[in-house]
């Protein structure tokens, strides 16, 4: 190879990347494969007439004109082979007119069962669907619909059981909430293959036996062996370990399920920086292969006999692919342990080959590597993690191996001293990650992870793996972990354990990375020194690096969240927020305050709320507001819930918020925008309206800025309508109304429609939810007034600012790709 041969090559892996990130800005696969093959041959081509052309040059180093051409062969090639994989993918979807019809599914459970507050869930592979006589094996072509018929399915069911079965099931195309800095359900299925989900049809009261079958014993069947392996190793802990907290820990360090770990545990894991420790992500895996490299190789060193047979780096970097490999494929072999293992594998392989690649450009292969398995792994947070992580390993390791054997002391000082080394460039390399993903960042996280990732890498997660031998190894490991939470509580309940981030701009969350990779690479450390003036605007954001600035003085901005059946709205203005309801409550250890709300308010740069407005008992409305009180400092809780409501005495953090009965008549002012209570009346006690139910109850507020009106409603009926407008009939004009009662039947009369007179409308539903809301006849009342009408049930959640001549934004179209469509 020429001098410029490195250079060259990573230009050509770059533009590889660049290939596979276009491909992901498509909204839609108008002829995905027609265009894929296109992409494909067209790159092909230009490669052979780019060989042809330049054939006859002198110089061993291609010139910029070949390698641009070869550039945009490796952008068509990378873009060709996602729009590929992306197409015969999404034509395995579930078709709409199937949406709502009982279909027969015969196949087995391919994955480990998540327990969830209705039952189980977990993954199918199917065999075959039948539905009126017809019948679909996966992978073919429907009969009666466009499309294949999915490969794999998401089921939830009351049980697990270890068979083949044939169920009768409810199924539709995989969605999930939409929020900003939410979870995208939908791209996650897309990736996992998952192209159909739903629940098994219950009938009669021996549904178990009426829609589940058995058809064979599945130790008949390949898949699955590892997942039932894990499924009886989880139940061991369970059964062994006393405490469901411990023992849900155990579960989530020994086959990497982390459903059984509780939200208050979690938190205190986030808070203080430590929650890569207790799941198994690609982190985890990446430090216990470097343990068991690390220890193979001092092992090694002690015999001169065994020195003369391998070298002991050679035989430290085989016990860290293999450690690591051994750990993934128990932890269910999810894509980001897949992902991080076969990063692993080729930094290995090309150490090991003897080659000198420069260190960017082995990270650059691997990243090339990576999407060659899955094309959508730049879109996915684990995949930078991850991405780091071995790069920092890379770091860490390049001194250890090339150490000589100086005695079993000097290998111990040196192990002690790589570990230290290892631990503080892990905190300081992956915090600017951690806050530009998840808009956190654990202040005490350096104290804590010295701590516990000696304690975790070198004796907690070892003992919980040699539980499956000898179940003693749990008690000790339980004790551990007894006492790391100990040590960790205190500190996570401090109010400055946690630095509140924002989202920011893509170009400030690119010149943070532009700055990491910086501190990665083999440099002084004085040159790695300059890296930090490039995170400045990722940690104090403004208004030009903020994806989400307040409005200006006088202004306002709504955001009506997607929580399912339910309300949550956050009102924002220049320097405060409020939010009025807080979505559902399910289980306790699920919630639309801790599953949405908290993350919203995060990645909008709201660090505390001036007001939380509950505008009545409703687990609808206020289930969630636990959550927010303990994650997010409020200072005034204004509601109309009876004196012994459980919510006063909830947990929260900063401080206890002041406590405002909601009356009509109660008015602020902030930042140039007018607040107003319209209902309950002052005249009429709570205890009295309550005779009447909860939504007698509601809390209304109206928010003026300038001449934009909001009227947030709660769950008002036609009697409280009524009554609001005998008595503030002047104020209920209207720019945006809260559609009362997500669009029940029994509100939004015609008379209060017409005195709102609203521009636009917006529902808050649960998408199929078993009300039936909205009421078909409300939208119609609506729509025959010639209101602009939004549901978040389909809209995701909705976006309008008053100094903006619009009708709002969906935030689903805001992020509208082909694996939504």
């Amino acid at each position: 190879m020429g001098h410029l041969a490195p250079l060259q090559l990573a230009g050509v892996m770059l533009c590889w990347l660049l290939g596979v990130a276009l491909q992901y800005q498509q909204t839609y696969l108008f002829n995905g494969r027609d265009q894929s093959g296109i992409a494909i041959a067209g790159a092909l081509m230009v490669l052979m007439t780019t060989h042809v052309f330049f054939r006859h040059q002198r110089s061993h180093s291609p010139g910029l004109l070949q390698q641009f051409f070869v550039c945009v062969a490796a952008t068509m090639l990378g873009w060709g082979y996602t729009q590929w994989q992306a197409t015969s993918r999404w034509e395995m979807r579930w078709p709409d007119r199937l949406e709502t019809q009982s279909v027969l599914v015969t196949g087995q459970i391919d994955s480990m069962p998540k327990t969830q507050e209705w039952g189980q869930q977990f993954e199918v592979r199917v065999d075959k669907f039948q539905l009126d006589g017809q019948q679909c094996y996966a992978g073919q072509q429907w009969g009666f619909a466009p499309g294949k018929c999915p490969e794999r399915i998401l089921l939830n069911w009351g049980q697990a059981p270890d068979h083949l079965l044939r169920w009768r099931v409810k199924l539709h195309a995989p969605d999930g909430l939409m929020n900003p800095g939410g979870f995208d359900a939908q791209r996650h299925a897309f990736v996992m293959g998952i192209r159909a989900q739903g629940k098994v049809s219950k009938k009669g009261k021996n549904d178990q036996a009426e829609s589940a079958i058995m058809l064979a014993d599945a130790k008949a069947w390949e898949a699955g062996q590892i997942d039932r392996w894990r499924h009886q190793v989880a139940q061991k802990i369970v059964a062994h370990v006393p405490s469901k907290d411990m023992a849900g820990l155990l579960v989530g360090l020994t086959v990497g399920q982390q459903s059984a770990i509780g939200p208050e545990l979690w938190n205190t894991f986030r808070n203080t920086g430590i929650a890569h420790l207790v799941s198994i992500s690609g982190v985890h895996i990446t430090m216990l292969g470097w343990l068991m490299g690390w220890i193979a190789g001092a092992l090694w060193r002690l015999s001169p006999q065994l020195m003369h047979l391998a070298p002991a780096v050679t035989v430290t970097r085989t016990a860290t692919l293999f450690g690591a490999l051994g750990y993934a494929i128990f932890a269910g072999w999810g894509v980001p342990a897949q992902r991080t293992v076969w990063m692993l594998a080729l930094v290995i392989g090309i150490r090991q080959s003897g080659r000198r690649w420069p260190f960017l450009l082995v990270l650059l292969l691997a990243a090339v590597g990576v999407t060659l398995f899955d094309p959508w792994a730049l879109v996915q947070a684990s995949f930078w993690l991850s991405f780091a992580a071995v790069g920092l390993l890379m770091l860490a390791s390049e001194r250890t191996l090339a150490l000589p054997d100086a005695g079993w002391m000097a290998s111990l000082k040196n192990g002690i001293n790589e570990l230290w080394r290892t631990q503080w460039v892990a905190t300081l390399g992956l915090a600017p990650l951690t806050l530009i993903f998840f808009q956190t960042l654990s202040v005490v996280g350096f104290l804590t992870n010295l701590v516990c990732i000696p304690l975790f890498t070198l004796l907690i997660a070892p003992l919980s793996l040699l539980g499956m031998v000898w179940p003693g190894a749990w008690d000790l490991s339980a004790s551990l972990l007894e006492t790391a939470i100990a040590f960790l509580t205190p500190l996570a309940q401090h109010p400055a354990a946690l630095w509140q981030g924002q989202e920011v701009s893509v170009w400030a969350a690119g010149l943070a990375m532009l700055g990491i990779a910086w501190f990665l690479m083999p440099l002084p450390k004085r040159w790695r020194l300059m890296a930090w003036p490039s995170l400045l605007f990722l940690l104090w954001p403004n208004s030009m690096s903020q994806t989400w600035p307040a409005p200006v003085s006088g202004q306002v901005q709504v955001v009506a969240a997607d929580i399912g059946q339910g309300t949550a709205v956050l009102i924002r203005t220049h320097r405060h927020a409020l939010l009025y309801d807080t979505g559902a409550r399910y289980s306790d250890t699920s919630d639309m305050g801790l599953r949405v709300l908290v993350g919203m308010l995060r990645t909008m740069g709201v660090m505390r709320l001036d007001e939380m407005l509950i505008s009545h008992a409703d687990t609808d409305h206020v289930g969630g507001a636990a959550s927010v009180l303990a994650n997010v400092p409020v200072a005034v809780l204004r509601s109309s819930l009876p004196a012994n409501h459980s919510l006063f005495q909830a947990p929260s953090i900063g401080g206890r918020p002041s406590i405002v009965t909601c009356l009509a008549g109660q008015r602020w002012h902030w930042d140039g925008v007018d607040f107003e209570v319209l209902y309950p009346p002052e005249n009429i006690s709570i205890t009295e309206l309550e005779a009447e139910g909860n939504n007698a109850t509601s809390c209304v507020l109206r928010i003026q800025a300038q001449a934009k009106q909001v009227l947030l409603t709660g769950d008002i009926e036609a009697k409280q309508e009524a009554q609001l407008l005998m008595d503030n009939s002047a104020k209920l004009r209207s720019t945006i109304l809260l559609v009362p009662h997500h669009g029940s039947k029994t509100s939004s009369t015609s008379d209060f429609l017409a005195a709102v007179s609203p521009e636009m409308a917006v529902i808050q539903s649960g998408k199929r939810n078993r009300y039936g809301h909205p009421h078909p006849k409300v939208v119609a009342r609506y729509q025959g007034m010639g209101v602009a009408l939004v549901n978040t049930a389909d809209c995701g959640a909705w976006l309008w600012q008053s100094d903006r001549p619009s009708t709002g934004k969906c935030w689903r179209e805001n992020l509208s790709f082909y694996w939504q469509n």
